[in-house]
């Protein structure tokens, strides 16, 4: 077992506080390690270049296999903390979102990072993303127990609808992982996985993460469909050549984590008139970090409809539709070092904006990290490793910028999952009904 694994056997099994030192700081020394020489590769465009040649690397490898920290490794003072740069002319109205992956708390504040509202649960390990249901609800993807289960069902894991005064509407035990989005037919959708074997897509004895997409009813989180997405990839009138992963050892188990799914959106039918399958309804749009893949396939059928990103992305995270029909997606620039931000054209390929550090390595996560195009026409960014946000105008300037002054045992930043901005109407229906 290499050192990478170790770590992550070692994480999982210390406590909470433990973790964050021991995965933070492990995991900035290993990306120091792993791309110093990548990073004098990438002075230049396109971004990918000799970095895409590294895609079997051990030190890649290394990178995937990595866990999530909880805590930024960066050391901010305590002036620094909470929202720093506010151009309140230029920024978008609204309350902000974010989840605190170690302490298993979702967070809503308003510009000046005072907070409103916190849902917690102490008890448990981890949460991933959070949603805010229009009634002061909150769902929530979760993670009970450090223990970890690689054959059958994981028993740790579940997906959770919080009332407003933090008590259980209904909690259901699944392996929901990273994302979930109420579709336009007022369904839940999440992401979830199944450990598979005997499958051509892995070696003897290897253990494959099935990754798979559920619709759940919402009201009560009873499942209702579906989907599973090695059988999408099956469909199509060219199937996706999948690419190589190297699989990864717990407890004497090795497995396979081949796709890393981390973002699912439900299209919907745009009205202009586009014949491309993005702007229809009834498909679905995923972000694969491990095949650096954007996918969209018929939910009704489980045909593969479209596919970007190969060659481009490097580990990308959160991409969604934009009003105007392009698509916005994070690229971490796993292997790269550096992360950018993207807005392009599905009917071209043809990417129209780009965020990205100046230096390049001030903005890099490798980890996560959510964007989101704000009605101004700005756009809100995590930085999720690093404990940041940010929101820039169309020419990249910062126009507002927090850290989060929620800290571990050790005086560090938390990381967040997403961090969203939530309109005014929105919230303030939910406090007056309280």
């Amino acid at each position: 077992m290499d050192a990478s694994r170790s770590l992550l056997l070692a994480a999982r099994r210390f406590a909470p506080s433990s973790t964050i030192n021991l995965l933070a700081f492990a995991c900035a020394a290993l990306l120091c390690a792993c791309q110093d020489e990548a990073q004098k590769l990438v002075d230049q465009e396109p971004v990918v270049e000799e970095a895409q040649a590294r895609e079997g690397s051990k030190e890649l490898d290394a990178l995937r296999a990595l866990g999530y920290s909880g805590a930024s490794a960066d050391s901010y003072a305590d002036e620094e903390l909470g929202v720093g740069e506010f151009s309140e002319d230029d920024v978008a109205p609204g309350y902000n979102l974010h989840s605190n992956t170690q302490d298993c708390s979702a967070v809503l504040t308003n510009l000046r990072g005072e907070v409103i509202k916190r849902w917690q649960r102490k008890d448990h390990t981890t949460w991933s993303n959070v949603q805010l249901l229009p009634n002061g609800d909150l769902l929530a993807i979760g993670w009970e127990d450090e223990g970890v289960t690689m054959e059958g069902i994981d028993e740790d894991r579940y997906l959770m609808r919080l009332a407003w005064d933090n008590s259980e509407v209904w909690r259901v035990r699944m392996n929901a992982h990273h994302d979930l989005e109420v579709t336009p037919a007022g369904q839940l959708a999440v992401l979830g996985f199944k450990n598979s074997t005997g499958t051509s897509l892995t070696r003897p004895g290897v253990i494959l993460r099935e990754d798979t997409i559920h619709l759940l009813d919402l009201e009560t989180g009873e499942e209702q469909g579906v989907r599973s997405f090695v059988d999408v990839l099956s469909t199509g009138s060219a199937p996706f050549e999948v690419g190589r992963v190297q699989p990864q050892e717990i407890d004497g188990v090795r497995f396979v984590d081949l796709y890393h799914l981390n973002s699912v959106e439900f299209t919907r039918d745009h009205g202009t008139g586009s014949t491309h399958p993005l702007h229809q309804a009834g498909n679905v749009l995923v972000s694969s970090r491990h095949q650096n893949t954007l996918f969209l396939f018929h939910w009704e059928s489980g045909e593969l409809l479209w596919t970007w990103g190969r060659q481009k992305l490097k580990g990308p995270h959160d991409a969604s539709v934009l009003e105007n029909g392009n698509l916005l997606v994070f690229d971490n620039g796993l292997g790269r070092g550096w992360s950018r931000v993207i807005e392009l054209d599905p009917r071209t390929g043809e990417v129209l904006w780009t965020y990205k550090g100046t230096p390049r390595k001030e903005f890099y996560t490798a980890s996560r990290g959510s964007s989101q195009r704000l009605p101004n026409g700005n756009t809100l960014i995590a930085e999720s490793d690093r404990g940041r946000a940010f929101e820039v105008d169309k020419n990249g300037t910062r126009v507002w910028s927090w850290i989060n002054p929620d800290l571990s045992d050790e005086g560090n930043s938390l990381t967040m999952f997403h961090f969203k901005r939530l309109p005014v109407p929105y919230v303030l229906r939910i406090l007056e009904s309280r």
